[in-house]
């Protein structure tokens, strides 16, 4: 995992501390199937898309959840 995403997931959970909350980590299914319910939302979007920057807006994160899907 990158520093900045160590730094980040510190933040998080040093907020969620000083809130008083407790965060639970998902378990890889409910993971799974949250990144797949925002998979098909953005393709859906992107199917309906026609201007081609804001298709490549939505491309980007459909590719990196394809790939991270892949080695995970």
């Amino acid at each position: 995992m990158s520093t900045a995403l160590q730094d980040a997931e510190k933040s998080i959970l040093a907020a969620a501390e000083s809130l008083g909350m407790r965060l639970k980590p998902l378990d890889r299914k409910a993971e799974r199937a949250l990144v797949q319910v925002q998979l098909d939302d953005l393709t859906a979007q992107l199917a309906d898309q026609t201007d081609p920057a804001a298709a490549l807006s939505l491309v980007v994160p459909v590719l990196v959840m394809q790939v991270s899907t892949l080695t995970s």
